[in-house]
């Protein structure tokens, strides 16, 4: 009777590693696959953004590049404020696009 326990003790302890093992592994898993889909679709709609708007400021570039380097050294050099300096080129790149508009 003694020996049954000699086997099972070591048993149980090699079974439980394993399920244990087991267990971290299928977390590791499910962290992996686990994402947020409305996390994605707000990524997806920024790159589609994004990419508008570069091809946007591509097509500025590329039909009027002297207007375009002209209107972009006239933002004032001595504003250390990214805001205002975004502002400043918000307002550039919409001149021109609305320049572009009107000619076609």
């Amino acid at each position: 009777m003694f020996w049954i326990w000699v086997f099972l003790i070591p048993l149980a302890a090699i079974i439980t590693t394993f399920i244990l093992n087991y267990q971290k592994n299928q977390l590791k898993i499910s962290d992996r696959n686990d994402f947020d889909p409305d996390r994605i679709g707000h990524l997806e709609n920024q790159l589609k953004n994004l990419t508008r708007r570069i091809e946007n400021l591509e097509t500025i570039a590329a039909s009027e590049p002297d207007e375009f380097t002209e209107s972009n050294n006239q933002g004032n050099p001595a504003t250390n404020d990214l805001n205002d300096e975004k502002e400043i080129n918000q307002n550039i790149v919409n001149e021109l696009a609305q320049k572009r508009r009107t000619k076609q």
